[in-house]
């Protein structure tokens, strides 16, 4: 299992995920350093909210980067609006480059379901029900999850195929000491509804709004000109917290 990062590591981890090209953009990337720090010690979720164009994808990618260089294994997918129409295609982009770590360790049900929901094996007259595939989903981040902290990374969440949604659904929701995260974006103009049923998971889930650019450290030169002639859509983010719900009966 990966090992933990305290103050000093976050700090690193922060600098890491900072390329210059990304402006103006601290508030938010120190949110996603310290959340990404923090999936070793507990399970999380990360929910990047906000219009399109509003940088969420390059926020992604530092996040991404960053728990890539931790040691994480990430589990990534970019999903299309033509994705919708394609059964477990999310599923697919997740699973597939390390089918050959889990499959061994699912119970046989749910290695048989999952080898189907990714054409991996022909499907039967009767294809299995989406609670299994679901279920080995479940199994298969425990099972990565051994190894080294798992980050799973959902860009565009609107686009997911809905049958990989739901399998995402149900094992985030389900996840409760494993060294697991998710990190999100969610085109949304309205902040504080969280996707995924997140409110009803074990977990701690964070909404990140993502509007304009974030005031910060480390302005370019010229940089506090710009602002203060009046560049639009410059605010303040900040994570807004679900309250704990670990007595929850799901």
């Amino acid at each position: 299992m990966g090992n933990g990062t305290g103050a000093g590591g976050v700090e690193g981890a922060y600098a890491l995920a900072m390329p210059a090209q990304i402006f103006g953009r601290d508030a938010e990337l120190r949110t996603i350093s310290e959340f990404v720090a923090q999936i070793p010690n507990a399970p999380g979720a990360l929910v990047l909210a906000g219009p399109a164009g509003g940088g969420k994808t390059t926020l992604l990618r530092a996040g991404a980067a960053t728990a890539g260089d931790q040691g994480f294994t990430v589990l990534r997918t970019i999903p299309a609006r033509s994705d919708l129409r394609l059964a477990f295609a999310g599923l697919a982009d997740l699973l597939e480059p390390h089918i050959g770590a889990v499959i061994g360790e699912l119970p046989p049900p749910q290695a048989t379901a999952l080898r189907i929901a990714l054409l991996l094996q022909e499907a039967p007259a009767h294809p299995a029900e989406p609670q299994v595939i679901a279920a080995a989903f479940r199994t298969a981040l425990g099972v990565l999850a051994q190894s080294a902290p798992v980050l799973v990374v959902i860009d565009d969440l609107p686009w997911l195929d809905p049958p990989t949604s739901a399998a995402l659904s149900f094992a985030i929701r389900r996840l409760t000491d494993e060294p697991v995260g998710l990190v999100c974006a969610q085109r949304t103009d309205q902040f504080g509804k969280l996707p995924l049923d997140l409110e009803h998971a074990h977990l701690r889930a964070d909404l990140l709004p993502v509007g304009g650019l974030s005031l910060g450290p480390g302005l370019p030169p010229g940089g506090q000109d710009r602002l203060d002639q009046g560049l639009p859509g410059i605010r303040q983010v900040s994570a807004i917290s679900t309250p704990d719900d670990h007595d929850r009966d799901l």
